[in-house]
């Protein structure tokens, strides 16, 4: 179990907002377990890389054009499909949901 935070790095194509909007929850529903940073592809730097435990293309196509990831990062692709606002923010929701319940239930079994 992380001693911190769980960091995740969002990544879209430029410009795509779903990057913020999963980042600021991640840090609402995640407070304590998880901090989150959103990034658009063309400005992906390596120290932002770096800084990631989880990365997460939230698409196929942006998967397909990122970098190489550093050793210590897992990669997750989320193929968001394209929704309404209220719709994207539900459905981003319940995927961080999901995840707070993965590493709530990873730190029970290193106790």
């Amino acid at each position: 179990m992380y001693k911190r935070p769980a960091r995740v790095l969002f990544i879209g194509a430029n410009g795509d907002s779903r990057t913020d909007l999963a980042a600021r929850l991640t840090g609402e529903i995640g407070a304590g377990w998880m901090e989150g940073l959103g990034a658009d592809l063309d400005r992906l730097d390596a120290d932002q890389l770096a800084w990631a435990d989880l990365v997460i293309p939230l698409d196929v196509h942006t998967r397909q054009r990122c970098p190489a990831l550093p050793p210590t990062a897992r990669l997750k692709v989320w193929d968001l499909p394209e929704l309404p606002p209220e719709d994207t923010e539900a459905e981003i929701r319940r995927r961080l949901t999901g995840m707070l319940g993965g590493l709530r239930m990873l730190s029970r079994v290193d106790e």
